[in-house]
């Protein structure tokens, strides 16, 4: 499970708005064209449901770029295995998690 202390959170903040931002705006909300798939609204709570709130799915949706079946995630989304490390990634999902708490 994510770490949820505030300097976890703050440095999955920063994570997030260095990497992930530009395709899924600094609020979360995505919405970002690439053709005809836009960006996952990360706010959305039926995204928690999807990913049945279990944070090693999420973490697998941010670093092999798979859904909760292991399927390809759109092409837009990347994987960010060796650009991101596990603690990074559990970071992310901390604040992740603040956007719809």
């Amino acid at each position: 499970m994510a770490d949820r202390r505030p300097a976890a959170i703050a440095t999955g903040k920063l994570l997030f708005r260095n990497n992930c931002a530009i395709c899924h705006k600094a609020s979360g909300v995505g919405g970002i064209h690439f053709g005809k798939v836009a960006s996952a609204n990360l706010q959305s709570p039926h995204l928690e449901m999807v990913y049945h709130n279990k944070d090693s799915l999420i973490a697998r949706a941010i670093i092999d770029a798979e859904d909760q079946h292991d399927r390809p995630l759109n092409h837009v989304m990347p994987a960010w295995r060796g650009r991101l490390t596990g603690m990074q990634v559990q970071d992310i999902i901390a604040y992740l998690r603040t956007l719809h708490a």
